[in-house]
């Protein structure tokens, strides 16, 4: 037995060595944080393309035949009659040692590589047998894992019939330990594909194509590719759509209107609301939640504000434990005065609730436009990995901490592009836009900073950045619609006219509910509010807000 034991410790240090973890570190990433979690061949290719596959593969197989190697040189002339079985114990040994590395919490990858090695060391026709059922199912099925598990069933059903045939030249009880060995590396194999075998009887496996687009890696400076899963398919979904799927990342975007579907699938334009942009072949749209949602690295949530709460209950039954979902849309609910990712919390606590957000209307994002945005969660290294996915040479990336903050600034910036569109509508000229935007960000910023934000974000892209482009934009909504209600129309008929959701219509009353909770002076919202709610006269709330009472600047300036 101690022969035994001592094979099986050779291979399981042989097999820590991680060529997937090795080759990430080396590139700044730990491979497990990224598509499958999975620190091996397929995982590897997906996520950094097909070279650095192949590379692992070779290195994940390479290491199986050198410690069936060092085994069959150390112990050749004294156990030679049970070659084959110590050969076996050795191979385990590997693929106990890629499955559950200790210094990486026992969090390796499924062994796959390492058997192709037990095959090549233990008889060359079964290393033949086995090749030719892989490739055979993979390029019929493009299924990698079908593949995987046909060749383990096939392993141990051959191990019978050639052992039965007198091929491993042991004893009748070697051959059953040999076949009882082998059943146990099969079954560990089956458990750790679980999620492949429940996704195939599903019908949720994903499919690998070894095409050129599937060889964008970040070994050459591409972008690391995932499964992304969008909610909503409005003119910000997707345009982000667009983005990531130009990213290389594969993206499904799912919306409630059937008819929505049937337009974006058939022509793949999106006219009335991103007109002249054409959406690329790959992205799909579907009505089916469950297939947009189910085995995604990234949930997108880009339905508009008022719907964000409906949606998550529709979400809960297929949202796992620590998924990340993005929320991009901007807004605070009138009822709790929760913030988005607040509303997302509670309805699905168990997920990693993130945020997008900055100047960047979807109209320039989906043309390609050159863009800036921010994003936020709650750990450092989820914000990390977003803005990996999500970062391209005309959409730039940065971190914050500060999701509070960045969310405010989103929705507050909504209530003053309003006032900035009355301004516009009324025939107020520059002077008087600038000094919406000016004291707009100081009543954002005084809320913000009271209720727990970082000056600093207000000042940045998601807070002054935001309202500047929101405010001055032909293609902000929220403009629009203050625009027309300056020219006279009522609340009702702008929104009607804009035939868009304007979100700033729906943050304005939650906007005034904060001030007067936090106790924060906030004279611009205040009139939009009655403006919006009070059938004010656009004309008479600027007057007002002109003749309030005389201020310093800022409260915090000394002469």
């Amino acid at each position: 037995m101690s022969i035994r034991i001592i094979c099986l410790a050779i291979g399981y240090v042989f097999g820590l060595f991680q060529t997937s973890y090795i080759i990430g570190k080396r590139h700044g990433i730990d491979i497990r944080d990224y598509g499958s979690g999975n620190a091996g061949t397929t995982n590897m290719m997906r996520t950094m393309g097909t070279r650095a596959g192949l590379i692992t593969f070779a290195g994940d197989c390479l290491k199986c035949i050198l410690a069936v190697a060092l085994v069959r040189v150390l112990f050749r002339a004294q156990y030679s009659s049970m070659m084959h079985l110590l050969v076996l114990y050795a191979a385990a040994g590997v693929i106990l040692g890629h499955n559950f590395p200790f210094y990486l919490n026992f969090r390796g990858g499924k062994g796959i590589a390492a058997t192709a090695g037990l095959v090549l060391s233990f008889h060359p026709v079964m290393a033949v047998l086995g090749i030719i059922t892989f490739f055979g199912i993979f390029f019929t099925t493009h299924y990698v894992s079908l593949g995987s598990l046909a060749v383990y069933a096939g392993l141990m059903i051959e191990m019978v019939i050639f052992g039965q045939m007198g091929w491993f030249d042991l004893s009748q009880n070697q051959l059953i330990e040999l076949y009882i060995l082998m059943a146990f590396l099969t079954a560990l194999a089956y458990w750790k594909h679980r999620g492949n075998i429940r996704r195939l009887l599903e019908g949720t496996e994903r499919k690998t194509y070894l095409t050129k687009k599937s060889q964008q890696w970040a070994l050459t400076g591409g972008v690391r590719m995932a499964r992304i899963g969008i909610l909503g398919a409005g003119s910000w979904g997707t345009a982000l759509a667009i983005l990531l799927h130009d990213n290389g990342h594969d993206v499904t975007v799912w919306s409630i209107h059937e008819e929505e579907v049937e337009t974006l699938n058939t022509t793949r334009r999106h006219e009335r609301k991103l007109p002249g942009v054409e959406i690329p072949e790959g992205i799909v749209f579907t009505t089916d939640m469950k297939e947009t949602m189910s085995d995604k690295d990234v949930c997108v949530l880009a339905v508009p504000s008022p719907f964000i709460r409906s949606t998550c209950q529709k979400m809960k039954q297929y949202v796992r434990a620590g998924q990340i979902i993005v929320n991009v849309a901007k807004g605070i609910e009138e009822n709790t005065l929760y913030t988005l990712t607040d509303i997302i919390e509670e309805e699905l606590p168990y997920a990693d609730a993130c945020v997008l957000s900055g100047p960047s209307h979807a109209e320039e994002v989906s043309r390609r436009l050159p863009t800036t945005c921010v994003v936020s969660s709650r750990t450092r290294k989820t914000a990390e990995y977003l803005r990996s996915v999500f970062v391209s040479p005309v959409f730039r990336v940065y971190i914050s901490p500060d999701m509070l903050g960045i969310e405010l600034g989103g929705a507050l910036k909504n209530v003053i592009a309003l006032a900035a569109g009355t301004a516009d509508g009324l025939g107020y000229g520059d002077n008087t836009k600038a000094a919406l935007i000016t004291r707009g960000i100081a009543e954002i910023a005084r809320l913000g900073i009271k209720m727990g934000g970082k000056p600093e974000t207000f000042y940045g892209l998601t807070g002054i950045g935001d309202l500047i482009v929101t405010c001055a934009s032909m293609h902000s909504r929220n403009r629009k619609a203050g625009y027309l209600m300056g020219q006279g129309y009522t609340m009702e008929e702008a929104m009607k006219e804009v035939q868009m959701v304007v979100e700033g219509v729906y943050s304005a009353k939650a906007a005034l509910e904060l001030s007067r909770k936090y106790q924060v002076e906030m004279p611009i919202v205040e009139q939009v509010n009655k403006v919006l709610f009070e059938n004010k006269n656009a004309e008479e709330a600027v007057k007002e807000l002109m003749l309030r009472d005389k201020k310093i600047e800022s409260d915090d300036t000394q002469w």
